[in-house]
């Protein structure tokens, strides 16, 4: 679950960015808003966010205020700035706020702000966050199986289903820009098609590997000793 608080004395604002950022996150949130900053400052130190969407111009208690109590008794969270004073954007610096969203470009930039913040969750906790033709989903990095290349397309198969990734326009998807950001977790390249979770190794043989789950995939038999190596090297990291 993500914990987000949405500060603005706008409430056309608070309606639309609460929108925008349900519409944006597919998994559970839990999601408060604030049309008073006084009211907000009030349950600072009790309060438990993950991320906290201020507006900088408030008539009780501006933004910046707000951040530098939030910098000292909730050092960890996240904050990002919303304002439509667009020369603000150097005096946030000082707060280092995650990001800055401008309201006369309010979809575009939650957009880009909500797409950033899940990248950061999938190196914290482990969390893939991909698009099918039908939706935009996520799972746990372990329980991929499998990445697996067919022709122009890329399949997932985790432990009771498969997807067709989406491929983006201006965003890579091939097997080399996936083994760039899995083999770090545990992924092997056991062949030019396959990418596989060592977890879900159970035998590697001269042609192929066996997995503990699904019939077994034929590797080059050129690399079953660095395909061994990585194995036994991942193995080892998890005991």
């Amino acid at each position: 679950m993500i914990r987000i608080a949405i500060v603005d004395d706008e409430k056309i604002i608070l309606n639309q960015v609460s929108r925008l950022i349900k519409e944006s996150i597919d998994e559970e949130i839990f999601l408060d808003v604030y049309e008073s900053s006084r009211d907000f400052a009030r349950k600072i130190e009790k309060s438990i966010y993950d991320i906290i969407f201020l507006d900088i111009d408030m008539p009780e208690i501006n933004g910046f205020e707000l951040a530098e109590t939030l910098t000292f008794v909730k050092p960890n969270i996240t904050i990002v700035f919303i304002s439509h004073l667009e020369h603000l954007v150097f005096r946030s610096f000082r707060f280092k706020p995650f990001g800055f969203v401008r309201k006369s470009y309010l979809e575009k930039d939650i957009d880009y702000i909500i797409d950033e913040y899940k990248k950061e969750l999938s190196k914290i906790r482990e969390i893939y966050f991909f698009k099918t033709i039908y939706e935009e989903s996520s799972v746990s990095v372990s329980d991929i199986i499998y990445f697996e290349s067919m022709g122009h397309d890329i399949y997932m198969h985790i432990t009771d289903n498969k997807y067709k990734l989406k491929r983006e326009r201006g965003k890579e998807l091939s097997m080399k820009t996936l083994s760039e950001q899995f083999e770090k977790k545990g992924f092997i390249r056991i062949h030019k098609s396959f990418l596989v979770n060592f977890r879900y190794i159970y035998k590697i043989n001269k042609n192929n590997v066996e997995l503990k789950e699904g019939k077994p995939i034929d590797i080059n038999p050129h690399k079953v000793k660095e395909i061994r190596d990585r194995f036994q090297h991942f193995s080892m990291m998890e005991e």
